[in-house]
């Protein structure tokens, strides 16, 4: 697996990379993870996870962002460990399909390797699934080599159709779409909600419509706080924002003197956090599959949120939630308002995100994965190394 950020603490993409490691050891594959360095690590193993860390010249997290040259340099790094060592591989899973794996790719068909590209969206013209956007020499070239890969993973029906525009077959194209860990995010028992309520200070019988992300500005909050605070809304209802990012400072600036907002900062225990809550909210305008509006199911809220990329894969406008037109900021306030004021149509939606949830567990995921690989596998031979 070929990774350029491996760490759950980083966002969604890199905590979905780290449980599909651990849930296809689980599944009795061999998974080696190629990724940059991080704390000094060079090699180690958890979990049944064998890691190499390979060094660039700035290695940080993708909370940070790094260079051009830096992920280059990974690449080629990660291209010459694969010449090196690619006889112990069967397959070469690459997480993503940009810059690092123009470059891996050819090192891989050069030892044997079938290649496997899972796409996850977010990067409009530079990655697998949008390139015929950007144009130019570079997008013409990695057109050329993609189209050279075995499959494709596209975790939502929007990025199947980009990979199609692309020239990918369509015979080549498996729609898997990200997994959510269903034991832990479940709805929580009737008792247990209040006092987590109490913890978070949020007054009794208090509605909460929560929003769980990255704070940055694709994910819309700027544009709906202005919508939700010119909403009519049910007496005491909080927006509560969990979560941390660049655009934070920005957001505490905006909502200072607003009591209907508040900042919760990163927490670990999320899903906690949702099973308190009355309503997800996601203004966010751009995703692949939004692992936070997944989770946010699996604990039996329902969702309100735009009709976009994932999104529409998952919520279905009137069963799981109630979806908006892009960028219809006073809308979605209003859909999240009407939510926390009908408790009975709050319990139908999430009973039923629950159950779309349930079908979108690790184990499932993890099926789905090992049926492509393997039937990748016996087309060249045994093995069971990744």
């Amino acid at each position: 697996m070929l990774a350029q950020y491996f760490d759950p603490a980083a966002g969604g993409s890199e905590r979905q990379a780290c449980q599909q490691a651990e849930d296809l050891v689980q599944a009795g594959m061999e998974v080696t993870v190629l990724a940059r360095r991080a704390c000094g690590v060079r090699e180690q193993a958890i979990g049944g996870v064998r890691e190499i860390r390979i060094g660039t010249p700035d290695s940080p997290g993708p909370l940070e962002g790094g260079s051009l040259w830096a992920s280059v340099l990974f690449g080629l790094r990660a291209a010459l460990h694969i010449l090196r060592r690619g006889g112990s591989y069967d397959v070469l899973h690459l997480q993503g399909a940009g810059l690092v794996a123009l470059l891996a790719v050819p090192a891989a068909r050069w030892r044997g390797m079938r290649t496997v590209a899972k796409v996850s969206g977010g990067r409009s013209g530079t990655e697998a699934g949008s390139l015929r956007e950007r144009g130019g020499l570079l997008a013409r070239l990695s057109l050329k080599v993609f189209r050279q890969v075995d499959a494709w993973i596209a975790v939502s029906g929007e990025i199947a159709a980009g990979l199609e525009a692309d020239g990918i077959r369509p015979e080549r194209i498996h729609r898997i779409g990200n997994a959510v860990d269903v034991g832990r995010f479940r709805p929580l028992p009737p008792g247990d909600r209040e006092p987590i309520r109490q913890a978070l200070q949020w007054p009794p019988g208090t509605p909460v419509a929560l929003f769980s992300g990255r704070l940055v500005p694709s994910k819309g909050l700027l544009p709906f706080l202005d919508a939700w605070r010119g909403t009519v809304k049910p007496e005491g209802a909080l927006l509560v924002i969990l979560g941390d990012g660049p655009e934070r400072p920005v957001l505490e600036e905006a909502v200072r003197r607003d009591p209907s907002v508040r900042l919760l900062g990163r927490r670990d225990d999320v899903e906690r956090v949702l099973g308190a809550s009355d309503v997800f909210v996601f203004p966010s305008r751009r995703e692949g599959m939004p692992n936070a509006v997944l989770e946010a199911m699996a604990c039996g809220l329902p969702v309100a949120a735009f009709r976009i990329g994932g999104v529409q894969d998952l919520v279905e406008d009137g069963r799981e939630g109630l979806l908006l037109s892009e960028g219809d900021d006073p809308g979605l306030a209003r859909a999240a308002a009407a939510l926390l004021g009908d408790p009975l149509r709050r319990k139908v939606l999430g009973e039923a995100g629950r159950v779309r949830a349930l079908g979108k567990g690790r184990e499932a995921t993890a099926q789905a994965l090992v049926a492509c690989f393997s039937k990748l596998r016996s087309s060249q031979g045994t093995g069971k190394s990744l």
